[in-house]
């Protein structure tokens, strides 16, 4: 691939980061489409990240609350595999404590992690967030 190719695939990623929509679900909504990185943001409470996903029709940015972030984590999500999250609307702990509850399921892209060339694990901490170094 030339300089001018790749250039033109980063701008054009880039553009679509820009104008991705934030998802905003509903009780019983699913998110479903290919995982392009995380982006770190300033939200109400402080520094946090959004997960930016691709879908069929747009781009689209969700919130990484800590546990989406714990369950990515753990399944050792990576840019380029697909991912569904559905939001099954507020619940209450055994502790009387408000929280919003999510199903996720990730579907690994091939090769697998221990492949030499594959893309990097998404991360929170300053590490690789998306495919092309962003």
């Amino acid at each position: 691939m030339n300089d001018l190719t790749q250039l033109d695939q980063r701008l054009a990623a880039l553009s679509a980061r820009v104008a991705a929509r934030e998802w905003r679900p509903e009780p019983g909504e699913t998110l479903a489409g290919t995982m392009v990185g995380v982006e770190e943001v300033m939200g109400p409470f402080g520094p946090g990240h959004k997960l930016v996903i691709e879908t069929p029709s747009d781009t689209v940015l969700c919130w990484a609350t800590g546990y989406i972030k714990q369950e990515v984590t753990r399944m050792h999500a990576r840019t380029g595999d697909l991912i569904a999250i559905r939001f099954d609307g507020k619940d209450v702990s055994a502790r009387g404590t408000s929280f919003n509850r999510y199903y996720i399921a990730i579907d690994p892209i091939v090769p697998a992690p221990a492949e030499v060339d594959s893309p990097p694990q998404l991360a929170f901490d300053g590490g690789p967030h998306t495919a092309d170094g962003g």
